[in-house]
């Protein structure tokens, strides 16, 4: 969302090098010759679908500034700290104009306008819309707690996404005609939540900032996105509870934690170091890799229930090798503390904070590049970093010069290469994406895996319907 006119430049600008970019990409000049096919049409979908994202960001606010907008719809008091700020630019303010008229600083105002108010009390958001001159004349009415839709709403404006309800929960229940689906979704929410369903249906309380599994070392998005986030941490958590309570029994092995005997293990036990070796020796090891395909949240996580490790893998790309790092990245997490009965840890994505200056995220990343590269991450990274003289327009062939030279797997070092950038806060992994095999999905091959080995018979058929709705057609939806 762009709420100033400094923001406002800076979006035009990245505009017109979007344009530039896609009208390249679609003339065929921007690595014509090296860059997949899939892969193209892919970069180009993302490249129009973020120009179109971003010419609607900047016409929704020049509409605002620009006096075309004066009221200000709502179906949820969730959605106030949005329209303060639309208010505000509606209304001729400035931040700082808005900051003087409350006695504030205007990085006060910047603050709570980049966390949609996060922090803030609803004693101040009404000061705020007082300065504003908001008023607000919509009628507010209850719910009827037997009508499907207002539920559903409800829940949405604490987070929980109505398009994610009604496909992993809900696919098979006729929300919209039958009133008797009502009583099982509020079960089935009550279950993986732990609220009453009598909460859910009726107007009690119902905290998403305080469930299981949401705990871990993750920083969290500001605002509503927390909400969400904290949501389905929960959910996946809970999928891993009915994973660790159905594997329970089975055999379960030590992972090693020295790189050497992990790979020789690959090698030896499992014919090579690639994606589909790495799952094998995971499941043998004990360890329960559950792929999902919903967006957003996190990007992967490790739980230990009752000494029973559930991977979860969310990669948003198709990459065997990334699947891979992502795999051998989680497993040197689960290796910890082997005899601690719980466990937890959830990750953000490749470029945020979290993984660039924890400890821990930087040795299972540094632990998945020398397995994968046979020791020689760090000095094949340096290799390629020389040989392209520092600059980055020529990283990508140099990358793809020293692998040819060390016999080393293109994909993998570049994934290693944007990872030891990554931690010059230089983002590369667009590049990496550029360099990687696609012969076959990790996801789905993930996922049949997991319908091989998974103990199904050990669920109640409640907890069956939500396993398999959460591996339902993952193909399809992604």
């Amino acid at each position: 969302m762009i709420v100033t006119d400094r923001q406002l430049a800076n979006a035009k600008a990245q505009a017109e090098r979007f344009r530039a970019s896609l009208a390249a990409l679609e003339a065929g000049s921007l690595n014509a010759t090296d860059l997949d096919p899939r892969l193209k049409a892919a970069q180009i979908d993302s490249v129009r679908a973020d120009l179109t994202l971003l010419e609607t960001e900047i016409t929704d606010f020049e509409r605002l500034r620009d006096g075309a907008v004066r009221s200000f719809d709502t179906d949820s008091l969730a959605d106030l700290p949005k329209v303060l700020i639309q208010a505000r630019i509606a209304a001729g303010l400035t931040q700082r104009q808005l900051a003087d008229r409350l006695s504030l600083k205007e990085q006060q105002i910047q603050r709570y306008e980049a966390t949609l108010y996060d922090g803030a009390s609803f004693s101040r958001m009404v000061d705020v819309a007082d300065a504003i001159g908001l008023v607000v004349n919509k009628r507010l009415e209850l719910i009827e707690p037997s009508d499907p839709q207002a539920v559903v709403k409800r829940l949405s404006a604490i987070g929980l996404d109505e398009g994610f309800l009604r496909r992993r929960i809900t696919r098979d229940l006729d929300l919209d005609h039958d009133r008797e689906s009502l009583g099982v979704m509020a079960n089935r929410v009550g279950a993986i939540f732990d609220w009453s369903p009598r909460d859910i249906l009726g107007s009690g309380a119902l905290d998403p900032s305080q469930l299981g599994g949401t705990t871990a070392r993750f920083k969290m998005p500001k605002g509503r996105d927390a909400r969400s986030a904290n949501i389905y941490a929960a959910y996946a958590y809970h999928l891993a509870t009915l994973c660790a309570k159905a594997m329970v029994d089975r055999p379960r092995s030590t992972i090693p934690t020295e790189w050497r005997v992990f790979r020789h293990a690959l090698v030896h036990n499992y014919g090579g170091v690639d994606f589909r070796a790495c799952l094998d020796m995971a499941w043998d090891l004990g360890v329960v890799v559950l792929p999902l395909n919903d967006p957003g949240a996190f990007h992967g996580a490790c739980w230990r229930i009752n000494h029973v490790n559930v991977v979860v893998l969310k990669q948003a790309h198709r990459y065997p090798a990334r699947w891979l790092f992502d795999l051998i990245h989680e497993l040197r997490h689960a290796a910890d503390n082997p005899d601690a009965a719980e466990f937890e840890v959830v990750e953000g994505e490749e470029t945020s904070d979290e993984r660039r200056t924890s400890h821990d995220e930087q040795l299972c990343s540094w632990f998945a590049g020398q397995v994968t590269l046979d020791g020689q991450a760090e000095a094949l990274v340096e290799a390629a970093i020389a040989h392209a003289d520092g600059d980055m327009r020529r990283l990508k062939t140099s990358v793809t010069a020293v692998a040819d030279r060390f016999g080393a797997d293109v994909s993998a070092l570049a994934n290693y290469a944007a990872h030891r950038l990554s931690l010059q806060k230089v983002n590369w992994w667009g590049v990496a994406a550029n360099m990687q095999d696609t012969s076959y999905d990790p996801l789905v091959f993930a996922r049949d895996t997991f319908f091989q080995r998974f103990a199904f018979e050990s669920l109640g058929e409640r907890e069956l319907d939500l396993l398999t709705l959460a591996l339902h057609d993952e193909a399809a939806d992604g």
